[in-house]
């Protein structure tokens, strides 16, 4: 079990939760991920960062996103626009590192305040 592994549930949850449920890319409505923009491997820092992440159909995700990487960022320039990634990298540079306590305890009242409404 990765240290990552209820904090990264939590996220999607709450991703599934602000965002309509069809993929951001194609519209389909079934096998939804959250993707990350910039990976969050080379990019820590980012890996909660709702501007970071789509929601993606596995298709556009792994057939797209990791397949053809240069055509995924070709269209999240045309989605987000021309700054996002610059935005985001900037982004990265200035964040702290993670509170995977902290992220766990805004995350489960994000979505107790979501279940109220």
């Amino acid at each position: 079990m990765s240290k990552f592994e209820k904090t990264d549930a939590l996220f999607r949850k709450v991703i599934l939760k602000e965002r309509p449920n069809a993929c951001e890319r194609c519209g389909i409505l079934r096998n939804l991920q959250v993707a990350h923009i910039l990976p969050k491997g080379s990019h820590p820092r980012l890996r909660y960062q709702r501007a970071n992440v789509l929601l993606l159909c596995f298709s556009c995700h792994f057939l797209v996103a990791h397949k053809s990487p240069l055509k995924f960022y070709e269209w999240i320039e045309s989605y987000k626009g021309k700054d996002l990634l610059d935005s985001l990298r900037i982004l990265e540079r200035t964040l702290p590192k993670l509170d995977l306590k902290m992220l766990n305890i805004i995350f489960k009242e994000t979505l107790k305040e979501s279940e109220a409404l």
